[in-house]
């Protein structure tokens, strides 16, 4: 019996003592309260007794589609809630922002038909994670911003500075030419040069940010850049599109892009083929890309075998910061198709 008491005395302990917030209730009514729970619903707006439809309290991330909002709610209709997170406002400050809680909601008596909620403020550990994910995202874009800067450095030391270092030799010889022949000649040597330098300036500048996609929109910038690919590589790129001249919000319009350009490099590099397929449509939920190649293919599971895994990495990236999906179906000896799919809706709500 006394062991039974201790452990009453234990639990009673607890309930008083800890810092989440506990509410018995039974229909309109309260049944019990911890300490924590009588702070809370004197600091915070709580409906209590619309339990137990939570999406009456809840304000949070309750779905996949956005934050703080009711569209598509996983949980509505559900007894019993493990898990869920929900923001409430203080009582007489329209100032300040919501304040992030994790709930638990579930029936303790069936045949009393009392349940429990428990709530626990999040603040403390959504600052820890948002202080995380600021430092990863940021040295993700640090690293990319060093792979770019790679790739443009080893672009001018390569290729333009080596063009204009001949060009330089090319004048300075015409000096002690007396042929007039001669110096024509050369002169039209620097001429090729000149063109050339200017053809790479050009084409770095598109490649950093094409004056198309702003202009003239997706498929515009897209078509712009298979002709220009044919031209580099030599290989042909049959582009199907229903979209034309029919515009996106900024962000997908750039995403969209990169990811294409990505896959046809990836293809250009590893693909060992002459044609390349890419798909570009529209429908009124969804905007998929497609870029298939019937070449050499690879094992998804060992990718660093052909590269670093960057590309792919970044493809995956870029789409899923619009909600977006991208899959990779390849094997070795059949081809690879990189599928990408974003969601429209998602503009309305940005809107």
């Amino acid at each position: 019996m006394g062991v039974a008491m201790s452990k009453q005395k234990l639990i009673e302990a607890m309930f008083q003592k800890m810092n989440d917030a506990v509410f018995f209730l039974k229909q309109n009514e309260v049944l019990y309260m911890n300490p924590k729970a009588v702070e809370l619903i004197s600091k915070f707006e709580v409906d209590l007794f619309n339990m137990p439809s939570i999406c009456h309290v809840c304000n949070g991330m309750t779905n996949d589609k956005g934050y703080q909002t009711c569209s598509s709610c996983f949980i509505e209709g559900d007894k019993n809630l493990e898990s869920f997170q929900l923001f409430l406002a203080k009582k007489n400050d329209t100032t300040s922002s919501d304040i992030p809680f994790s709930g638990s909601y579930f029936l303790l008596d069936e045949l009393e038909e009392v349940n429990v909620l428990v709530l626990r403020n999040l603040t403390n550990q959504q600052e820890t994670e948002k202080l995380q994910y600021q430092k990863s995202l940021t040295e993700y874009v640090i690293h990319a911003s060093e792979e770019e800067r790679k790739r443009l450095s080893r672009e001018l030391h390569d290729g333009l500075a080596q063009e204009i270092y001949s060009a330089l030799i090319q004048l300075q010889s015409m000096r002690y030419t007396p042929d007039f022949d001669k110096v024509k000649e050369t002169a039209s040597k620097v001429e090729t040069i000149i063109v050339k330098s200017l053809n790479s300036i050009k084409s770095m500048a598109i490649d950093l940010r094409p004056a198309a996609l702003d202009d003239m929109g997706l498929y515009a910038a897209l078509k712009s850049y298979c002709k220009r690919y044919e031209e580099t590589f030599g290989m042909e790129v049959e582009l199907y599109s229903n979209i034309q001249s029919q515009r996106f919000n900024g962000n997908i319009e750039t995403m969209v892009y990169r990811v294409c350009t990505e896959a046809l490099i990836n293809a250009a590099k590893y693909a060992d083929v002459e044609q390349v397929v890419v798909y570009l449509l529209a429908g009124k939920k969804q905007l998929r890309v497609e870029v298939m190649d019937e070449g050499v293919g690879f094992d998804l599971h060992n990718i660093h075998v052909k590269g670093s895994g960057l590309g792919l990495r970044n493809m995956e990236e870029r789409i899923s910061l619009l909600g977006g999906k991208v899959s990779i179906e390849t094997s070795i000896g059949i081809g690879t198709k990189v599928l990408a799919v974003i969601p429209l809706e998602q503009e309305d709500n940005n809107d």
